[in-house]
C-alpha cells in the first residue's frame, strides 16, 4: 500500500522566491581565464586601461595627411596643388615631414605624421602623378582620430562584475590583456532519479519512460553560466539517495534533483532533508510544480524539482534559473514579452499560479500546454502565459501577455 502524506500547506511562489534568495550562496571564488574562453563570464575585478588607444594619431579614412592651413583656400573653382612626397599604410611610420606645399598619401588607420594635423578626404582631390589637386579646405584635426581617442589611459574599461561580450573581450585585446580574472562557475549536481526512468541506450521495461530531465536542466544550466556535475540515475531507496545527495553537497554549490518531491512512498527526498539539514518549503501555489521542495544540507541548497518532463523543466526557468544566476553574479533575465489574442479559453484553477506554455503565430497565442508528463508542451511553446492564482478563466480573443522562452 502507498503511504501517502499529502502537502500540509503551500506558499505563494512570490514567498518561493524570498525564501530562495535568503538561502542562496553566492559564488566568491575566482580563477584567472584567457581571452577565448571569457565570453559569457564575469568579471571578478575592475581593469583599468595601462597605455592609450589609439597609441597615436591616425588617419579617420583615406586621403592626404596635410597642413590644414595650406588647404583653407581651396575650392571646386580655386584648387590649390600640393606634392606628395611619401605613401603611408596602415602600419608604417612617416619617415619624413611635410610643409604647406606638401602632403602625404595616407590609408585609413594608418600613423599621422607629426608635421600634419589634418587629412583630405580622397573624394575631394584628383592626382597626377605626384601632384595632387585640393578641392576643399578643411580645418585641423579633420579626419584624423586622437591619441587615446578611444581609450585613455588610466580609465576604468571593464568593471567588477560586469558579463564579458565581444566587445569587452575586444577591449582587452586593444589593452595587450591575454586573460582576465572571472568568478569560477557554480557547480550544479543533477541527480535523476525514479524507477519509471530508464537511462538512454537502454531497453524499456513495462511502465518505465526515457530519462529526459538530466538533458533538459544539463543544457538550462551550462546555457545560464553554470557547470552541470551529472550524476547517474539513482535507485528509489533511501540509503541509495541519501548517499548520492550527502556526496553531491560536498562537491557542488547547489543540488538540483529531478523527481522525488511529492507524495508517493517513495518521494523520501525530503526525509533525507530532514534527517541532515532543514525544510524551507514543501509545495508551491503554482502548476506545474505544486510539489516543489526546498532544503539545505551543510549550507548547500537542495532543489527538488517534480519528476514529470514540462513540470520540472517549467520550474528550472522559474526558480532555478533566477537562483542560479544570482549564485554566479550574473544578472536577471531580460524577458521578452510580447501581448497578442488569445486563439482558445483557458480555464485555471483558483488558489494556483499557472505557467500556461503557448506558440504564437501571427497575432494569437494558441495553447501548447498538454500535461505536466508531456515535453512537447514546452518543446513546441515560444513562450508562456502567467495565470494569476484569483483567474479560473482567460476567454477567446483576449489580450495576453506572453514570455517568450
Amino acid at each position: 500500500m502507498i503511504d501517502m502524506r499529502p502537502l500540509k500547506s503551500l506558499i505563494s511562489l512570490e514567498q518561493a522566491h524570498e525564501i530562495l534568495f535568503n538561502n542562496l550562496k553566492i559564488c566568491e571564488e575566482t580563477e584567472r581565464i584567457p581571452l577565448l574562453e571569457l565570453s559569457n563570464r564575469v568579471s571578478a575585478e575592475e581593469i583599468k586601461a595601462e597605455f592609450n588607444v589609439p597609441p597615436f594619431r591616425r588617419a579617420a579614412m583615406d586621403g592626404y595627411a596635410v597642413k590644414a592651413s595650406s588647404t583653407f583656400q581651396a575650392t571646386d573653382s580655386n584648387p590649390i596643388y600640393l606634392e606628395c612626397i611619401e605613401e603611408i599604410h596602415a602600419g608604417d611610420v612617416p619617415t619624413k615631414s611635410i610643409d604647406e606645399t606638401q602632403c602625404m598619401e595616407i590609408a585609413t588607420g594608418a600613423m599621422l605624421p607629426d608635421s600634419a594635423d589634418c587629412v583630405v578626404p580622397v573624394e575631394y582631390t584628383n592626382r597626377e602623378k605626384n601632384k595632387i589637386e585640393i578641392l576643399k579646405g578643411f580645418a585641423p584635426h579633420s579626419n584624423v582620430s586622437q591619441e587615446g581617442v578611444d581609450i585613455h589611459r588610466g580609465e576604468i574599461v571593464i568593471p567588477q562584475e560586469v558579463v564579458f561580450t565581444p566587445a569587452r573581450i575586444g577591449v582587452l585585446a586593444a589593452l595587450n590583456r591575454k586573460d582576465a580574472l572571472v568568478y569560477r562557475k557554480v557547480k550544479v549536481a543533477v541527480i535523476p532519479t525514479g524507477r519509471e526512468i530508464a537511462p538512454l541506450g537502454s531497453e524499456l521495461k513495462p511502465g518505465q519512460v526515457y530519462d529526459i530531465n538530466t538533458y533538459t536542466l544539463t543544457t538550462l544550466i551550462a546555457q545560464h553560466g553554470g557547470e552541470p556535475v551529472v550524476y547517474d540515475l539513482v535507485e528509489d531507496s533511501f540509503e541509495a539517495l541519501e548517499s548520492v545527495i550527502l556526496d553531491a553537497v560536498t562537491k557542488t554549490d547547489i543540488v538540483v534533483i529531478g523527481g522525488g518531491s511529492s507524495v508517493g512512498e517513495r518521494d523520501i527526498n525530503v526525509d533525507i532533508i530532514e534527517k541532515h539539514g532543514t525544510v524551507l518549503f514543501h509545495g508551491i501555489q503554482i502548476r506545474p510544480g505544486k510539489p516543489t521542495l526546498c532544503g539545505k544540507i551543510q549550507d548547500i541548497m537542495i532543489l527538488n524539482l517534480p519528476g514529470y518532463p514540462t513540470s520540472c523543466l517549467t520550474n528550472g526557468y522559474i526558480n532555478l534559473l533566477p537562483v542560479l544566476r544570482k549564485m554566479s553574479h550574473l544578472p536577471p533575465v531580460t524577458k521578452r514579452k510580447i501581448q497578442v489574442k488569445l486563439a482558445k479559453k483557458i480555464v485555471s484553477r483558483l488558489g494556483r499560479h499557472q505557467i500556461f506554455t503557448v506558440m504564437v503565430n501571427d497575432e494569437y497565442a494558441f495553447p501548447a500546454y498538454k500535461e505536466s508528463g508531456a515535453i512537447t508542451s514546452m518543446a513546441l511553446a515560444d513562450g508562456y502565459i502567467e495565470i494569476p492564482d484569483n483567474c479560473d478563466l482567460i476567454d477567446k480573443n483576449e489580450i495576453v501577455e506572453v514570455t517568450l522562452f
